[in-house]
């Protein structure tokens, strides 16, 4: 799901580890890794992947370099983390350079990314960059592709799992209000009757084992399904069949 909405001040992916949150980059305000435009689109990433991402920590011109395994390439994909340069890349005397997050694409070959900055005043906002990469005053390097579905498929071990099919849980697994481990677990009582009938009889949200559930979405390793998001894996570990 494109994400063009601010993050809520208490989502994880966005809260320092050292304040009980899930991002390890640098703090800024608070508990908050915002506003900056790397601990930003760290987290997004996160949220994108229900894992932390392998990307750099470091200044944003730095990334497209870094060596974390991800595939790079010159147009744009959803999810895909798009870096610019300021001046020279690895001189911070003439900037850090900016990274963002493409969320949609448009049919003229541009799109719209969700972004935060260090030296602004607002924590997030979206803008539409040209399908040349253009931005004002930086030099597009390129997009780092993350490993994800779209949200039509996902590849498992165990075959491959579409939005529409019916699928069977291989655990016990609990069920959050959105597609990673930063979203709220899920009372119980917010699933459908036909879940809870098949859930543990306890204040959290669990489906048994053995579980049939019915795709409505996919986005990275998670699955929409009518009561909320259940995990497909983690690791090597597979959840559905």
């Amino acid at each position: 799901m494109p994400r063009l909405n601010a993050p809520a001040a208490s989502n994880k992916y966005w809260i320092h580890t050292s304040g009980g949150g899930l991002n390890s980059c640098i703090r800024v305000s608070g508990k908050s890794v915002l506003p900056n435009c790397v601990g930003y689109a760290w987290g997004r990433a996160y949220e994108i992947l229900g894992k932390a991402p392998k990307l750099s920590r470091a200044n944003a011109e730095n990334w497209y370099a870094h060596k974390d395994g991800y595939s790079r390439g010159k147009t744009p994909k959803l999810g895909a983390i798009v870096v610019w340069a300021k001046g020279k890349v690895g001189n911070s005397k003439d900037g850090a350079g900016h990274v963002a997050v493409v969320e949609q694409i448009h049919s003229n070959g541009s799109f719209t990314v969700s972004q935060s900055g260090y030296t602004g005043k607002k924590r997030f906002w979206t803008s539409t960059i040209p399908k040349s990469g253009y931005l004002k005053g930086y030099t597009f390097l390129g997009f780092i592709y993350l490993p994800i579905s779209t949200g039509s498929s996902s590849s498992t071990s165990s075959g491959s799992i579409k939005v529409g099919g019916t699928y069977t849980l291989r655990a016990n697994m609990k069920v959050r209000t959105g597609p990673g481990t930063g979203y709220r677990w899920k009372k119980r009582s917010e699933l459908t009757a036909m879940a809870r009938a098949y859930s543990q009889n306890q204040t959290n949200a669990v489906l048994n084992s053995g579980t049939r559930v019915t795709c409505l979405q996919i986005t990275g390793n998670w699955m929409k399904i009518p009561s909320g998001w259940i995990c497909i894996r983690s690791g090597g570990a597979v959840y559905i069949s």
